[in-house]
């Protein structure tokens, strides 16, 4: 089981260590807690060594309110081809905080469940805006 923050501060070395892990069929499980900073080369890397990985099972994806709300469209789209491209994934559970739905999100949820794992728990799980929003 490998579990990795991604944010705008994570080290490349550390999602390279993680992608050959993939690369190399020693992850069953893998656990991404995701933030606003995510960078896209390391979700476009990350999402490469899912959809090649011969061994991962599992997956849990959780995505903080920050960035479901700043989601772009090229993200939603890796996301998504990580998700439905990996043939081995058996189990798929996403945490999704958010404030208020966008359009992005409603998209983003659409292609999780295109997924071909046959355990999928997709949770929108709402968090009452701060007295400064």
């Amino acid at each position: 089981m490998s579990f990795l923050v991604l944010t705008r501060h994570t080290p490349e070395e550390r999602v390279q260590q993680l992608c050959r892990r993939l690369d190399g069929d020693h992850e069953d499980f893998l656990n991404i807690k995701i933030d606003n900073g995510a960078n896209n080369k390391h979700l476009t890397m990350i999402a490469t060594s899912v959809c090649n990985s011969k061994s991962l099972e599992r997956l849990h994806l959780e995505f903080c309110s920050d960035f479901a709300k700043r989601i772009t469209s090229e993200q939603v789209d890796v996301l998504g081809s990580m998700i439905v491209g990996s043939t081995t994934l058996k189990t798929l559970t996403c945490h999704i905080f958010f404030h208020k739905i966008k359009m992005k999100v409603n998209a983003l949820w659409a292609r999780l469940s295109e997924c071909h794992a046959t355990d999928i728990n997709i949770c929108l799980l709402y968090t009452s805006p701060s007295p400064r929003d």
